[in-house]
């Protein structure tokens, strides 16, 4: 099967080169190509991507969405596939590209598979230990029969390291109402279709990201609203006792791993998490002048919004 393989950048002067050279040392033997759509780098990303044999593509930074441009990287592609990479993803080994798509090939139901992603060596112990609890070494694949029935595992999915079927993405393309999360709005439609969609703990890549606690609250404020869009929230089974037994599985990791002092830290950042979540069901009732000043994603142009880690 052809691959399509498409990344999004704005300023990655300082991870780009490394994504860009990792993807051509990889030992696949079907072909590939590489769309790259830039939103308006001002630093030294595209005199490094011009390096590659990419095809690329430059968007006025105010038509950046990150639904609307991974759509537009969809359309470009000519592969059957279309594998997604953020920018500051950094592919472990050389048989990345075949670990990400190899279950795509076995199995004509998994119409997606995500692979893992691993913190580098200078993150922080809590986003070590975040990665660790999103990122098993196991190989998974996930079905759902009814709605009723979602967990948050069965609708982890991440387009900063994804494969997917594109003829799938044309069927259910990135909602444009959607402006975060848009990745698990995407396997919640696919799942309840009757697709299946496989992690792959071998296709893994560096990348991670650390929140300060102010981030960490917008951010989690942003998922309340986007699993409120997405039309998920009171489907969401057992959110809170996983939530639990989350920050008590952190502070085991800190504890044996003798991070005595960020146990406090822990506890205050996975209560702002927690405070994120909880103000974020009650959107409506907060006053817009409120939300814009919470949320990152929403209730803003997209022209002067921060942009996303990605």
């Amino acid at each position: 099967m052809k691959i399509s393989i498409v990344i999004l950048t704005k300023n990655g002067e300082k991870t780009i080169d490394k994504c860009l050279g990792a993807i051509f040392k990889q030992k696949y033997n079907e072909e590939f190509e590489i769309i790259v759509i830039d939103s308006g780098s001002t630093d030294s990303t595209l005199s490094i991507i011009q390096k590659y044999p990419v095809i690329l593509k430059t968007i006025p930074p105010q038509e950046f969405h990150h639904a609307r441009t991974r759509n537009l990287g969809r359309s470009l592609a000519k592969g059957e596939i279309v594998v997604y990479l953020s920018q500051d993803a950094e592919p472990l080994s050389d048989d990345w590209l075949y670990e990400l798509t190899k279950s795509l090939c076995d199995d004509s139901k998994i119409c997606a598979v995500y692979g893992k992603q691993i913190p580098r060596k200078d993150s922080s112990p809590l986003n070590d230990f975040r990665m660790r609890w999103l990122y098993g070494d196991e190989l998974n694949v996930k079905e759902i029969s009814e709605k009723s029935n979602f967990k948050r595992q069965q609708l982890s999915f991440s387009n900063a390291n994804s494969a997917t079927r594109k003829e799938v993405l044309e069927r259910f393309p990135f909602r444009k109402d959607i402006s975060f999360a848009e990745d698990i709005d995407f396997s919640s439609r696919a799942l309840l279709a009757g697709y299946k969609i496989a992690y792959a703990p071998k296709a893994a890549v560096y990348h991670a990201h650390d929140y300060t606690i102010i981030e960490i609250f917008r951010r989690y404020f942003d998922v309340q609203i986007a699993y409120n869009r997405i039309g998920i929230s009171r489907d969401m089974r057992g959110l809170f006792g996983e939530g639990v037994r989350y920050v008590l599985k952190e502070l085991q990791f800190l504890w044996q791993n003798k991070h005595f002092i960020l146990i406090p830290y822990s506890l205050i950042y996975n209560s702002a998490k927690y405070t994120g979540l909880r103000l974020g069901t009650l959107e409506k009732i907060i006053p817009m002048p409120l939300k814009r000043r919470i949320s990152r994603y929403w209730y803003r142009d997209y022209s002067t919004a921060r942009p996303k880690k990605i």
